[in-house]
């Protein structure tokens, strides 16, 4: 192979390349090009409903997060309808006093001001004041009750 690279000589002659024809392709090989577009799985229609299924799941979460941002900010849970599990979290209860909670609620009915919440056993005025704005009671003696204003900002919120 050497050889017929090598001139007389033995110095190296590069072959030359050999020339792309510019003749047209056969028919069977233009007929393979034309079936494999009509052949695609993935047709015209399948295509919409594709990009129509993107649209809708990208619609999806941009209500998703005008929903977040909507609630951004609104922390708080109602006193009268939360699990003794999610009171647990809140600033101020336990597991202990959340079950307490409660109880409470199941032998004497909802609570109907947030003041009512200092009855309950292990919760004292420290905890009150950590609790009392993340508590919200709906339909209670207070309107504030159902808002984030914090017991002790009441007078300044009603003037």
């Amino acid at each position: 192979m050497r050889e017929s690279l090598s001139g007389e000589d033995g110095a190296f002659v590069p072959q030359r390349r050999r020339r792309r024809s510019t003749a047209p392709p056969p028919t069977d090989t233009i007929n393979k090009r034309q079936n494999r577009h009509q052949s695609n799985p993935m047709t015209t229609q399948t295509q919409t409903q594709s990009l129509k299924i993107l649209i809708l799941i990208l619609i999806l979460i941009l209500i998703a997060r005008m929903r977040a941002d909507h609630a951004h900010g609104q922390v708080g849970v109602d006193l009268n309808t939360a699990s003794a599990a999610l009171l647990q979290y809140v600033a101020g209860l336990n597991s202990k006093t959340a079950a307490n909670v409660v109880k409470m609620r199941e032998e004497q009915g909802p609570f109907v001001s947030r003041r009512q919440l200092m009855t309950v056993p292990g919760v004292g005025a420290k905890t009150f004041e950590q609790a009392a704005g993340f508590l919200r009671i709906y339909g209670g003696d207070e309107v504030l009750d159902s808002t984030a204003v914090h017991p002790e900002s009441y007078a300044a919120a009603k003037a």
